[in-house]
């Protein structure tokens, strides 16, 4: 799981995670504390859009493979990765398909 920092709406409580389409190479942001989702890296402590990820990917999402996010550049937000995926706070969310797994 690879999250980017602190939620803009929920503070400390949780935080921004990358999370991808499961049906399409889109990846998008959200905190698995209040389910909210960003298209783009929210500015704490700015807070201009909330969405639900069900908004961005309608036929469900995942987490971000560690690949994905460095291929698509968001590498350099200053991430965190955690490896431990067997809980990740979005099961209670509408549409979490999962990780996939991989070789990290």
């Amino acid at each position: 799981m690879i999250s980017i920092g602190p939620c803009p709406v929920c503070a400390d409580a949780g935080a921004v995670v990358v999370v991808a389409r499961a049906d399409a190479e889109f990846l998008f942001f959200a905190c698995p504390a209040c389910g909210c989702a960003w298209s783009k890296p929210p500015q704490v402590p700015l807070v201009d859009t909330v969405e639900t990820p069900s908004h961005f990917a309608p036929a469900g999402f995942r987490l971000a493979t560690k690949d994905e996010v460095l291929a698509s550049g968001f590498g350099s937000l200053g991430t965190d990765w955690h490896a431990e995926r067997s809980h990740t706070g979005f099961e209670a969310l509408k549409g979490f398909v999962g990780a996939l797994q991989s070789s990290d």
